[in-house]
């Protein structure tokens, strides 16, 4: 009995606040917790280490599921420096985004995010940036795609890794309406020319991409 109800309650904290253990990590763990409980009550540890096991497999990993999602931000602009007007250039505005949703059967629901960023325009100084808007109803929750890892790049050219996001988890079952909106916006440098930001081609220089760019889907 106390097994049972300790295991349950462990297995819960650890699938909350554990995200960083992944799914190898999360069953090892309950795995441990499991048979320590199990020796506390005076039986073996051992099959205190598989009753944990297979509590974290069957009750709580397999109350859940992932959905992933591939979503690409392309834009042409034109870019027009500050100090020579006259000089333009044509620059094609690429990020690409790879979304994983886990949710569970309570509404709980956390997102993970990597954004890679992709430009033509080699002679210039791009410089990305990325937001993740979540509106559940009327609350908003902004969550900025930031590098946070400095190593080698596992991205192959002529991508590059802009950042990630990590959402907390969070209960959306009391909201009727949740949205995901990411929006993108870039800024271009040369350093001959000065900086500026790029405007879709076609608008003479009036309509810039920020302004407009952007992808929106319902996640609930």
């Amino acid at each position: 009995m106390m097994m049972g109800a300790v295991s349950s309650l462990g297995n819960h904290y650890i699938n909350v606040n554990g995200k960083i253990l992944g799914e190898v990590g999360k069953i090892a763990t309950s795995a441990v917790l499991g048979g320590t409980v199990s020796e506390i009550g005076g039986g073996k540890f051992a099959n205190g280490t598989i009753t944990g096991a297979y509590a974290m497999l069957f009750n709580d990993l397999i109350h859940k599921y992932q959905k992933k999602r591939t979503i690409t931000l392309k834009y042409l602009g034109q870019v027009a420096f500050d100090n020579k007007p006259a000089t333009s250039a044509n620059i094609a505005f690429v990020i690409k985004v790879r979304i994983t949703e886990t949710h569970y059967v309570n509404g709980d629901i956390s997102i993970d995010g990597i954004a890679f960023s992709l430009s033509s325009g080699n002679d210039y100084d791009i410089h990305p940036a990325l937001q993740m808007r979540i509106e559940a109803d009327d609350t908003n929750m902004i969550y900025k795609f930031t590098k946070q890892y400095y190593g080698t790049e596992l991205t192959s050219y002529p991508y590059t890794t802009m950042g990630e996001i990590h959402t907390p988890v969070i209960n959306y079952s009391q909201y009727k309406n949740v949205n995901v909106h990411l929006k993108p916006s870039w800024s271009v440098s040369h350093s001959g020319m000065g900086r500026t930001t790029p405007t879709l081609v076609g608008t003479i220089g009036v309509v810039p991409i920020n302004l407009i760019a952007g992808k929106s889907y319902k996640l609930k």
